[in-house]
């Protein structure tokens, strides 16, 4: 029995580690969240980006003052309950002025993370950024 959990444990280990790290921050304090957000400008035009994260959903979003081309792509990370794994989902969405993506989670499953790109194109110029918010 004690060989076959260190192979599985070897296996899984950042599942693992992962699961243990929510659930600890979870128990330690149910209402830590933590939003990550991103201001800039193309030529005077404000950008905005965020991502934001609770229990059981996530969002994340790209806005621009004007119109122009925008790109966010967000991956989920959340805990199924059952198995204790950690699992993702991936979604992308763009538009020309505001975008945004958003997830739930299972019946049986509790947010961990969300890990998001944002990309706005205007008047020959590119603005990225990054954002990420853990529950």
């Amino acid at each position: 029995m004690k060989i076959f959990l260190t192979e599985k444990m070897k296996k899984h280990s950042l599942a693992i580690l992962c699961c243990l790290l929510s659930l600890t921050l979870v128990a330690a304090n149910p209402t830590f969240i933590f939003a990550g957000s991103a201001f800039g400008a193309i030529d005077r035009y404000e950008t905005r980006a965020f991502s934001t994260i609770s229990q059981r959903s996530a969002m994340a979003s790209t806005s621009f003052a004007t119109y122009g081309t925008l790109i966010v792509t967000a991956t989920y990370y959340y805990v199924d309950l059952t198995t204790h794994e950690v699992k993702s989902r991936t979604k992308t969405n763009g538009y020309y002025q505001n975008c945004s993506v958003e997830f739930d989670a299972p019946v049986y499953g509790r947010s961990v993370d969300i890990f998001a790109s944002h990309t706005v194109k205007a008047f020959n110029q590119i603005w990225q950024t990054t954002t990420w918010a853990v529950y």
